[in-house]
């Protein structure tokens, strides 16, 4: 049997259902010095549920959610999202996969087909053009700027919205066994071992060595010869794992999230403007410090409106609909980080950014086999073959699960989880959930060996 467990993030109870009820004046009191909106330290998620079947965990900014037996559970009763509604057409649905990562909203890979559905339960099915009616979608994966979906023969596709209706286009590739996104960028993972990328690459998270974006799948040349199993986006980072245990990993590394030293703070010759390039097609970025300030700024403001959210308890719903609106806008500072503008980041010695725009590999201690990687916004974690758990990038939200909120840029065992046994993990943008088995007396042993040594 599994148990999941969950760090980072709680905003919206999503790890620890402890937000304020209505039954009383001293539960809402109890309640209130007990909720935190982060949580450092790795807690328990989806108690009631026995998970010892094929499950799929789901992370958005504000939600946690576990699809098993066909069906979508949230980890918080505070979810406002059309899973936890009774929304009788939805019911109906015999769901195979779901993802509600993204700009689309909720994408839903049913035995009626794809349908694309809101927060409020409306959904729309998608116009698959496929005459076969045998054929299944079997998985989907959203971002902000895409959307695709893979057939069970392998084949795939990007969902896109043409002629006020959402439409599937096929994408001409190999059999392909892994389909993942990142926020404007999507990994592809061939059966033959091969990786793919296409989207905007200005941050290097494509791996083709320059900063451009590709409209088609296009071969990550550096891994060619090394036989891959796994690929994960994060948000402008990518890592892949190979057959034999190691971590490739490139992209974007402002918070360290590519496992590799970060440079020292930026000294921008004129912070808060941009620089020249011709070339239009390239994010702004602000140096550290300034999006840092930027952030506490709206912080001060979030936890003004999560206190008026605790006090006026009785009317719930406005509350957190006015909380989600405000952390909105922080997740929309974090995706634009704007204040410069530059063609080739890696070269400019002015700004204090780094980025791998080719695959490296990263070292574990010791030479031990990863057996997962999963890449957050800009945090990144790994299972290693032995059980361990280590994460490293952006930890502002406790989502490293280290007991602390710093920022990691290397690697770092998650020292908590010593006595248990992970087997996967997921990130999510400001989340990480974990999946532990019951230890077996071999791995009992080696966890009492490593314990006598500390």
């Amino acid at each position: 049997m599994s148990t999941l467990f969950g760090f980072g993030y709680n905003g919206f109870s999503q790890i620890s259902d402890n937000s304020p009820s209505t039954s009383s004046s001293s539960t809402q009191s109890s309640s209130k010095q007990s909720f935190s909106r982060f949580i450092s330290t790795p807690s328990e998620i989806f108690r009631n549920q026995l998970i010892n079947d094929t499950f799929k965990i789901v992370i958005t900014w504000s939600s946690i959610h576990l699809l098993k037996d066909q069906q979508v559970i949230c980890a918080s009763k505070s979810c406002s999202c059309c899973f936890s509604k009774s929304v009788e057409d939805f019911n109906k649905l015999i769901l195979l996969d779901v993802d509600l990562n993204g700009i689309a909203g909720y994408v839903i890979s049913c035995t009626e087909g794809l349908t694309v559905m809101n927060g409020y339960g409306c959904h729309e099915k998608v116009d698959s053009g496929i005459k076969d009616s045998s054929s299944t979608f079997k998985s989907v994966s959203l971002g902000d700027t895409h959307v695709i979906a893979t057939q069970a023969d392998g084949t795939f596709g990007e969902i896109i919205y043409a002629d006020s209706h959402y439409i599937y286009r096929p994408l001409s590739l190999a059999r392909v066994c892994q389909v993942t996104c990142g926020k404007e960028h999507v990994l592809i993972l061939t059966e033959s071992g091969d990786v793919y990328s296409f989207g905007i690459g200005s941050r290097g998270q494509l791996g083709h060595g320059i900063p451009n974006s590709e409209k088609e799948p296009r071969v990550v040349e550096a891994l060619q010869g090394i036989r891959l199993s796994a690929v994960s986006c994060g948000g402008w980072h990518s890592a892949a794992l190979s057959a034999i245990g190691d971590i490739y990993i490139w992209g974007w590394n402002e918070s360290g999230q590519l496992g590799f030293p970060m440079k020292s703070k930026p000294t921008l010759r004129t912070q808060h403007k941009k620089l020249n390039t011709a070339d239009s097609n390239y994010p702004t970025y602000c140096d550290k410090e300034t999006q840092e300030k930027s952030s506490e700024n709206i912080e001060s403001k979030i936890k003004a409106e999560q206190s008026e959210h605790e006090i006026l308890n009785h009317n719930r719903t406005v509350s957190n609909n006015k909380l989600e609106s405000s952390l909105e806008s922080e997740k929309i500072n974090e995706d634009k980080a704007s204040c410069s503008r530059v063609k080739d980041l890696s070269s400019h010695g002015d700004v204090g950014l780094q980025f791998s725009m080719i695959p490296s590999l990263l070292d574990f201690p010791d030479d031990i086999t990863v057996s997962k990687v999963s890449c957050g916004s800009r945090h990144s974690a790994a299972v290693l073959e032995n059980g361990d758990l280590y994460t490293w990038g952006w930890g502002k939200y406790g989502q490293l699960g280290h007991g602390d909120t710093n920022t990691v840029d290397q690697p770092t065992q998650v020292k908590m989880l010593q006595k248990k046994r992970v087997t996967d993990v997921v990130c999510g943008a400001w989340n990480t959930v974990i999946v532990c088995e019951t230890p077996t007396l071999a791995h009992s042993q080696t966890i009492l060996k490593s314990l006598e040594k500390t």
